[in-house]
């Protein structure tokens, strides 16, 4: 492989892969060309890279018990819909710890995302349930959402941010519950130009200083 990708496949329809128990340094775990059903599980590592790991294109992934610290991108998935991110450790990554675009329904949860610049972005992304998070002391934003409608953030720790702890920007009927955005520098939560879909219970989301 070229020193870019450590693990890169290119072409399949319907195929199951499990990678676990590897230790990647200055290499990406590389997925793209419509995979299926691809497990990324059990203490995979990747450090010093464009990307920890890299979705295109592919549906109906599970991303579990990963430690993808000191990337640019900690996960990144593109046009990849129904996956599960789970207990992953994300930190220190230059950009974001999870990064979605242009992905949906997906299940972002227990995953730890510490140092980066923002813990979870979500662009044009819809639909996905965020849920559980650590996403503490990220430099920018602990959760970013941007032209993404029709999310639920509930039980994510956003506190201690140098700017904001929680963004939603143009982002649209989004449902925000039991969220931990305190000690944040700016605000807590920041609405621009977006709006929120409550639902009963009313969410009580902690946002003090």
């Amino acid at each position: 492989f070229p020193a870019h990708f450590a693990f890169r496949v290119t072409r399949g329809h319907d195929l199951t892969f499990i990678v676990k128990l590897f230790t990647f340094c200055q290499g990406d775990l590389y997925f793209c060309a419509a995979f299926f059903e691809v497990n990324l599980n059990r203490n995979n590592t990747c450090s010093g890279n464009n990307y920890g790991i890299w979705l295109g294109s592919s549906g109906h992934n599970t991303m579990s018990n990963n430690t993808l610290n000191a990337n640019d991108y900690g996960i990144y998935q593109y046009y990849s819909n129904n996956c599960v991110v789970l207990d992953n450790t994300c930190n220190g990554n230059t950009q974001a710890g999870i990064m979605l675009q242009s992905s949906n329904s997906n299940t972002i949860s227990g995953n730890d995302l510490g140092q980066n610049q923002i813990g979870i972005y979500l662009f044009t992304s819809n639909s996905n349930n965020i849920t559980d998070n650590d996403c503490r002391n990220n430099s920018l934003y602990n959760i970013w959402l941007q032209s993404s409608g029709s999310n639920t953030l509930s039980a994510n720790d956003c506190s201690g941010n140098t700017h904001i702890g929680m963004f939603l920007e143009e982002s649209q009927d989004n449902v925000i519950s039991n969220n931990n955005c305190s000690g944040t520098i700016d605000y807590g939560i920041d609405l621009s130009a977006s709006c929120l879909l409550y639902t009963s219970p009313s969410p009580r989301d902690y946002c003090a200083h």
